[in-house]
């Protein structure tokens, strides 16, 4: 839920793809009605709906968007919920004004950032089970997200093939994370150059990533230590 404080924009943090998002206007004084716009980067700003008070009670006009309801809490504070957000608004720009307030005024802008989880990661070198390699010597592996928004946290470990994750240990050095854009979303890749020693041998390399919602992991690929 953002908030829009005496008429200038406070959009901070992050809006989960599918979830509601309330913009809700307040203002020091009583004012009978406001208007919510939505900004854009090469045309005005367009007039989504007036919230206020007319001879009927709280009303708006015109009506709003299907994805948008709006409601009265006061004189002093009004309401706009959008339903459903999706992967299309992100970046939207919402505004609130009184009567007469300058639509070009665009200081305390900030857009709307939705979130697209991640669904997968996977390992995509090397792309096999098992790989032999010299001891004391470097190896690379590297892995791939799914695309999603914002940009996935990349962490690398050693699985010693017990049941579970618990006792797997995070592999902090050599790691470098990438990103490059699929359309409008962003595919995460992690990049690990480990030194293998001889007690790596069967011990099997993963990686997970998450940029907002559920670990996700690739399969481990087993070190043959020669």
């Amino acid at each position: 839920m953002e908030l829009f404080i005496l008429f200038g924009i406070l959009l901070c943090g992050q809006v989960q793809e599918n979830a509601s998002l309330q913009l809700t206007c307040s203002s020091s004084t009583e004012v009978q009605y406001v208007n919510y716009y939505k900004r854009y980067t090469n045309k005005s700003p367009d007039t989504i709906t007036a919230v206020g008070y007319g001879l009927s009670g709280c009303g708006t006009d015109p009506l709003p968007p299907s994805y948008l309801s709006c409601s009265c809490v006061s004189r002093k504070e009004y309401v706009c919920v959008i339903r459903t957000v999706t992967r299309q608004m992100n970046g939207d720009v919402w505004f609130c004004l009184p009567r007469g307030g300058d639509v070009n005024d665009n200081s305390g802008d900030k857009p709307i950032v939705v979130t697209i989880g991640i669904t997968s990661v996977s390992m995509v070198f090397p792309a096999v089970d098992f790989v032999s390699v010299i001891k004391n010597t470097a190896r690379e592996f590297r892995c791939e997200t799914s695309a999603g928004n914002p940009q996935a946290t990349v962490e690398w470990y050693k699985d010693h093939g017990t049941p579970g994750r618990a006792d797997d240990i995070e592999i902090t050095s050599g790691k470098e994370t990438y990103s490059r854009g699929s359309g409008s979303l962003i595919v995460t890749s992690g990049k690990l150059t480990l030194t293998v020693q001889g007690n790596d041998d069967g011990v099997g390399v993963y990686c997970r990533a998450e940029n907002g919602g559920d670990w996700q992991y690739s399969l481990s690929v087993v070190i043959d230590v020669q």
